[in-house]
């Protein structure tokens, strides 16, 4: 390993990353560094101006005209890109491969580009599901969670190539338990609806489940919502307000420090849309989308035959899969269509497959 880059908008220093690289991931001896600097800076500035005029002509071609916010935030991220390639023009060693971890915008592109031109092979190791069509990578692999999203970016004139660690298919176990498990992420900081009502979205779907556990005399004594972990480093504020509205839906508060939960243990397992569906569906069980929203095309979630907007619809699909012979079908049709990757690879993994893709021109 070369280098780890910090990319993106500083959140911390240098110092406490390496800390925090060390406590929870045993990698403290790993090298970290931004690349940034003084004088990369400085030499950025003739072709960021250029940028910037390029850029302000394309936006304004397309008749969209941004909120002046999101052109200052797009105006940073270009400014750290054109720093960044400078940067990488100063380096006297490169390595033969980087392996992205977040990619696709302006600051991690135009640094992506600037190591295809010394000769670097580039990889997107692609930690989520794709966003469909609003989203560009530029990487010479992109190495996907899923065969799906493989074969989507292969269709578009994004990466070199596109690819995916395939995983064996287990056994159908769902719907064992007499509970109902509720998953959501939509207080997650890289949910496209965070900042765009993602709070009320996290209440809807929690409500969404509740009604539907009434409504088929389950009750919401049985329901169980787990909010992704990150829920609980939200701002105090946010996170008062959701759970006092779950409250109020008589739903029980989850545990900050409970033990992740089998899917298997449920009888039905309900997620917003989000890479858990991939994963509970790589776990062997079936899961069923809540989705109190208009959904993207062209993405996974398309494949999956169980995804409702209210509460009735969710009770009768959840009704339907006490049928096992119905369930187990729909399991082995879903797995055939999205076809899940594998949840951890390493370097080896990531190498082997790199061999077979083409630089990007």
């Amino acid at each position: 390993v070369y280098k780890r880059q910090v990319l993106g908008r500083p959140g911390a220093g240098l110092t406490s990353l390496r800390e925090m690289l060390s406590s929870q991931f045993g990698l403290g001896d790993m090298p970290v560094c931004r690349p940034i600097g003084i004088g990369a800076a400085l030499k950025s500035l003739p072709r960021l101006f250029g940028l910037f005029a390029a850029g302000s002509r394309i936006v304004r071609a397309t008749g969209f005209v941004p909120r002046w916010q999101d052109e200052i935030a797009i105006l940073y991220r270009m400014c750290l890109g054109a720093c960044a390639d400078a940067w990488w023009r100063e380096q006297t060693a490169a390595p033969a491969t980087v392996i992205y971890g977040q990619t696709g915008l302006a600051d991690t592109s135009l640094l992506e580009s600037a190591q295809q031109r010394s000769g670097a092979k580039t990889v997107h190791w692609v930690h989520g599901l794709s966003g469909g069509w609003n989203f560009a990578g530029y990487s010479d692999l992109g190495l996907f969670k899923c065969g799906y999203d493989a074969d989507l970016h292969g269709r578009l004139p994004d990466y070199g190539r596109t690819d995916f660690i395939s995983l064996p298919k287990p056994e159908f176990c769902g719907g064992r338990g007499g509970k109902w498990l509720l998953l959501t992420n939509y207080a997650h900081p890289s949910n496209p609806y965070f900042g765009h009502g993602a709070y009320d979205l996290e209440i809807a779907a929690v409500r969404m489940a509740a009604e539907a556990a009434v409504q088929a005399g389950t009750g919401r004594d049985n329901l169980v919502w787990r909010p992704h972990p990150v829920f609980w480093s939200l701002p105090d504020a946010a996170r008062e307000r959701i759970c006092a509205a779950v409250g109020e839906l008589g739903v029980n508060l989850p545990d900050a420090q409970g033990d992740a939960p089998s899917y298997a243990d449920f009888q039905a397992v309900m997620c917003t849309p989000s890479t858990v569906a991939v994963d509970v569906l790589a776990t062997g069980g079936l899961p069923i989308l809540v989705a109190p929203h208009e959904l993207a095309a062209d993405t996974v979630y398309e494949a999956f035959p169980l995804c409702e907007a209210d509460a009735g619809a969710l009770g009768d699909a959840i009704s339907r899969l006490s049928d096992h012979s119905v369930a187990a079908g729909l399991f082995d049709a879903l797995w055939g269509q999205v076809r899940p990757g594998a949840p951890s690879i390493g370097i080896d993994d990531i190498a082997g497959r790199l061999e077979g893709a083409s630089a990007r021109p």
